[in-house]
């Protein structure tokens, strides 16, 4: 899941704030990779691959010397310590072949893992799962990590479906911000010093770009994206004082992946050296990070920092959106999108059969037969268009509708992003790299509606309740 994607974008050049010319090297430390300053700074946890298999080891600072915390059989990676001084990491040993492990229907799993010097390994979560890249609460000391939970026993062919997780101490895991479909895949949270935000990144499943996002963390399902389109970034790590994030990115024109510095509030970001993985040094100025397997030190030079943009303003107020209804006898060419966001909302009762495969409403195009569909699979609500090369692009609920009960179902198509909201509740985002990257809806054949879809409206306007997020709703004048 976290394999790095390909880049299939041209970036506009009047988005770029980074360095054009001459990043620093950074001192060379050790052999590793994704490594974690502990937070006085003394130690440094990291991964190293050792005759085929990843250990995890801790670097003292001070005499240079290793000591190897897990070198069992398995991978022990993904390393981050908590505000005790504790070391959390994913560990898993896979014992069968993939035929093997589908042909009895689980998996070996990975699991969260902690380490306490001076005591025993103990084992945080348990399943048939894959649970990795964990974190802390550096507030609370809750762990947040990512797994396939959602679909713990399952092989689901290109299923990637990957959400957020949290353990509080003395709890089971518990879903935080489940993925839009299953195709996306939302990993590396990191809780702010203060304990007030949750950062993480995404993977859009279509596009394989990477991208930021944040949320509150009282209110974690309204996030707002942190990175400009078409950069490609993962493993944001907050600084000391919570004004920044440093992130792993790329850009067109880059030379390789390079470290990014973020400011969630306002959007500015500055390329500060190639390399990937960062992690800070409580200083707030010194960044450690990995390049080319070997772990680097640097200390930010002054002007390497983002130029604090103004803080974006606050959503306005937008009126009610009106919606138009659409009958069989409605003019096809009402339905001629184009590439024009637009909106359908569907008002029925849940039909019989709907545990396999029933379409509720769908606009055949030339374009694409299933250009636009809402349909219920094994119960659960998609909603689906095509992309540019008529490949399937879609999202799919989280919960199942059962037989007999009534339902609306609003789906939106923008330049940017898919959204499905089931009824009143939170809805289901997913983003793509941009308008090139869908389907232009120009000539529309049919339209094909289930008896039980009592009524449908159509928009070409936004509901403002569906728009997404911006970074003042969640960061406002109490960001840091």
């Amino acid at each position: 899941m976290l394999r790095k994607s390909r880049l299939t974008a041209v970036i506009l050049l009047s988005t770029v704030r980074c360095l054009a010319v001459g990043l620093p090297e950074g001192e060379r430390l050790f052999e590793g990779t994704h490594p974690a300053v502990s937070p006085d700074g003394r130690r440094i946890a990291f991964q190293c691959e050792r005759e085929g298999k990843l250990d995890l080891g801790v670097y003292d600072c001070a005499s240079k010397q290793i000591v190897w915390v897990d070198a069992r059989p398995g991978n022990a990676c993904f390393p981050a310590w908590g505000r005790d001084g504790a070391l959390v990491y994913a560990y898993g040993h896979p014992t069968n072949t993939a035929y093997q492990m589908m042909k009895r229907g689980a998996y070996d799993g990975y699991h969260v893992w902690r380490w306490r010097e001076g005591t025993p390994l103990e084992q945080l979560t348990s399943g048939s799962v894959r649970d990795y890249t964990p974190s802390v609460d550096p507030v609370r000391g809750t762990v947040y990590f990512a797994s396939t939970r959602d679909v713990p026993t399952r092989f689901e062919d290109g299923c990637t479906r990957v959400g957020l997780w949290r353990l509080e101490a003395a709890g089971q895991p518990e879903c935080v911000v489940p993925a839009a479909s299953n195709e996306t895949g939302l990993t590396q949270p990191v809780v702010s010093p203060d304990g007030r935000f949750l950062a993480w990144s995404e993977v859009r499943g279509f596009a394989q770009l990477w991208i930021l996002r944040a949320a509150r963390l009282a209110e974690p399902s309204r996030s707002c994206v942190l990175t400009p389109n078409k950069m490609s970034a993962y493993a944001p790590v907050w600084s000391p004082d919570g004004c920044h994030l440093a992130c792993t990115g790329f850009r067109v024109g880059d030379p390789s992946w390079c470290i990014y510095l973020v400011e969630p509030k306002s959007g500015a970001f500055a390329r500060v050296v190639e390399g990937e993985n960062p992690s800070w040094m409580p200083d707030g100025r010194t960044l450690v990070f990995d390049r080319d397997g070997t772990v680097c030190l640097l200390e930010l030079a002054d002007d390497v920092w983002p130029k604090t943009l103004p803080a974006c303003a606050a959503t306005e107020t937008q009126p009610a959106r009106s919606f138009r209804p659409f009958t069989g006898g409605t003019n096809l060419m009402d339905l001629a999108f184009g590439l024009t966001p637009c909106t359908i909302r569907l008002s029925g009762t849940v039909p019989a059969g709907s545990d396999e495969f029933v379409h509720l409403f769908r606009i055949e195009y030339k374009e694409s037969f299933l250009g636009l569909q809402v349909y219920l699979k094994n119960g659960k609500p998609h909603f689906a268009t095509r992309a540019s090369d008529t490949t399937w692009l879609g999202i799919e609920g989280h919960t199942k509708l059962a037989p007999g009960q009534p339902f609306t179902i609003t789906a939106m198509r923008t330049f940017d992003e898919l959204v499905m909201q089931v009824d009143d509740s939170t809805p289901l985002r997913l983003l793509y790299g941009g308008k090139e990257d869908i389907l232009s809806l120009d000539h529309p054949v049919r339209v094909r509606q289930h008896p039980d879809v009592k009524s449908v409206h159509v928009s070409t306007e936004l509901p403002h309740a569906l728009l997404p997020v911006s970074r003042a709703e969640i960061f406002g004048e109490a960001a840091p």
